[in-house]
């Protein structure tokens, strides 16, 4: 931290601190408040009252900026360790104003980085999901166990703690302070479970990781389905398990009573070979009018990846897979296409100016002659095609349109998967390393 972005801390941090009021000098006026617990560190105060949600908005917006300041500490260290932290500060400015110093921030940074690192694995169930073996399976970063497996994991000598844990013999101590008498999550013993291993400096921050990773692991899986994913109540962070609506209808002359189970109840076999790799037996599988060779495995080899290890391009063809993925787990659909847009956006803007015509082109020439397309494979009609899209997107965005056609939600979606496939199973598009060089590439493809 240098001695300018301590300065911008301070100033902030004493803005803050100027609008927060000790409880015993609170005057009691109606204005709203929200009590936050003081951390261990100050015995003697139980709290400190927030004037207006605005207040308490401003201590996450401070926390936000100290995370800017240094990735490090963005990465291994939590909003609930670091808002302690600002809370003690806060105290002792309220008691003596010049006690907190540019100074006071430096020191509060090297303290958190002198916090011991360690490597958390994070486990979770997999709703909707199933494995064709006892064994685990390995997708990316991420592993699959079944209950068989998971059992040896608690047993091996690295998870004697949890084990202890589970017995009852050792004190759990949960991220919410209590003390379950039992644990849900393993009681249903169909359950698959899923992990991860992130490295932190707290156990929230191992969690907060963890879970960003399970709904990218959550939208991976979703683009990999395509529309089939609407089938399926599949899930690690959002998943609501069977899903029964019950409705009571009445009108003057009627009383009518509904009970309908919505999704598929049938789950993903996770560690099948269209997950694991994305290679498809037509033969065997008619139905999915997907390339042979999807590229899946090239998508869990990039997850392993740290962020500053990935290319730009990379980096684009990863958020938007996420993109189209979080589109098809939408129910709504003109989000779902917005989503889809926002993917094309993601993965091809290169300028501010002209986006609709640089889009088209770069995807036309992408697609250009491929036959496994099944869209015409002409340029003219793929920049036909996003044009129309973009059309489509900038009036629900900017002129508030309400609806969409089915068909235009498929035909998106269908393009997407087309151009991330093509990209991603093509040796000379994926060498690349940035969107500058895909532009050369287009260009050269396109006076070739």
């Amino acid at each position: 931290m240098n001695q300018d972005q301590a300065k911008k801390i301070l100033n902030t941090f004493n803005d803050l601190a100027s609008s927060i009021l000790r409880k015993e000098k609170y005057n009691g006026s109606l204005r709203q408040t929200y009590s936050i617990p003081v951390s261990s560190s100050l015995r003697g105060e139980s709290e400190i009252l927030l004037q207006g949600r605005d207040s308490h908005n401003r201590i996450e917006e401070f926390i936000e900026q100290f995370w800017d300041v240094d990735r490090e500490i963005r990465q291994t260290v939590s909003a609930k360790t670091i808002r302690e932290k600002v809370i003690d500060l806060i105290f002792l400015y309220q008691k003596d104003k010049s006690s907190i110093t540019t100074d006071s921030f430096k020191r509060l940074r090297d303290e958190l980085l002198r916090l011991p690192k360690q490597n958390w694995l994070v486990l979770r169930p997999v709703y909707g999901a199933s494995l064709g073996s006892d064994k685990p399976s390995q997708l990316g970063p991420f592993t699959l166990y079944t209950w068989d497996a998971y059992q040896s994991l608690v047993a091996s000598k690295d998870a004697s703690i949890l084990d202890s844990c589970l017995q009852g013999a050792h004190e759990c101590k949960e991220l919410d302070k209590s003390y379950p008498s039992s644990f849900p999550m393993l009681e249903n013993l169909g359950n698959v479970f899923i992990s991860v291993q992130v490295s932190v400096r707290d156990s929230h921050r191992a969690l907060d990781l963890a879970d960003e990773r399970f709904s990218q692991f959550e939208n991976v899986i979703s683009y990999m389905l395509g529309l089939e994913a609407k089938s399926f109540d599949f899930g690690v962070i959002n998943s609501s398990g069977l899903n029964v609506l019950e409705s009571l209808l009445i009108c003057s002359e009627n009383v009518s009573y509904s009970n309908a189970s919505q999704d598929n109840i049938f789950p993903l076999q996770l560690d099948s070979p269209f997950f694991l790799d994305g290679k498809i037996n037509f033969n065997e599988a008619d139905h999915i009018q997907y390339w042979e060779n999807l590229g899946h495995a090239w998508i869990w080899e990039a997850l392993k990846l740290k962020t500053d290890q990935l290319t730009e391009w990379h980096k684009r063809i990863l958020s938007s897979v996420e993109w189209i993925g979080k589109g098809i787990r939408d129910k709504n659909s003109v989000r779902s296409l917005v989503q889809f847009a926002f993917s094309l956006e993601t993965l091809l803007t290169y300028e501010r100016r002209n986006i609709t015509k640089n889009l088209a082109e770069l995807t036309a020439l992408i697609l250009k002659d491929d036959s496994l397309t099944n869209i015409d494979g002409q340029c003219i009609n793929l920049k036909k095609k996003v044009k129309k899209i973009y059309d489509v997107r900038s009036g629900i965005v900017h002129g508030g349109k309400q609806t969409v056609s089915a068909s235009i939600v498929s035909d998106t979606l269908k393009l997407m998967k087309y151009l991330i496939t093509r990209i991603i199973t093509n040796p000379e598009l994926i060498k690349l390393k940035s969107i500058e060089q895909v532009k050369e590439w287009a260009n050269k493809k396109k006076y070739s």
